[in-house]
């Protein structure tokens, strides 16, 4: 009966190695995307990241050369400076290559001015990403 038992356990594992293959490898997710959708998904979050003020989480989206010299609160200080109220971004375009990707995105704010203002400003900037160690990092002005 034992023996029996063992040969059983053996067929379980045999029949369930290839499931827990297919499991193990989805966890890899973005390392299977191609840059261009990885890329898109990252600007975004970091972009939505700004809006919510959340500049720690946006910070870690910084290439690892700009956080070695600019502090968390030097990011921080330099997105608050701005004399807008960030409404939204949307990537509207990019393009890529193995190890860097150039990516547009249309942010709409709203001025803080000393007189009132009604409505949104809409405006472009391009961003630089590159990839390194196998992660990919926005390049930030120094």
């Amino acid at each position: 009966m034992h023996t029996k038992i063992i040969q059983n356990r053996k067929k379980i594992l045999i029949l369930a190695a290839p499931l827990l293959l297919v499991v193990g490898c989805a966890g890899l997710g973005p390392a299977n995307q191609p840059p261009e959708q990885i890329v898109r998904d990252l600007a975004a979050k970091r972009w939505q990241a700004i809006i919510a003020k959340d500049y720690a989480r946006a910070y870690q989206l910084s290439a690892p050369g700009y956080r070695k010299v600019k502090s968390a609160e030097q990011f921080r200080a330099a997105y608050e400076s701005a004399p807008v109220k960030r409404v939204s971004a949307e990537v509207v375009s990019l393009s890529c290559d193995a190890e860097k990707c150039r990516v547009t995105v249309e942010l709409k704010n709203t001025p803080v001015l000393p007189f009132p203002f009604r409505g949104t400003v809409a405006s472009a900037i391009d961003e630089t990403w590159l990839k390194e160690d196998g992660s990919w990092w926005a390049v930030e002005p120094l």
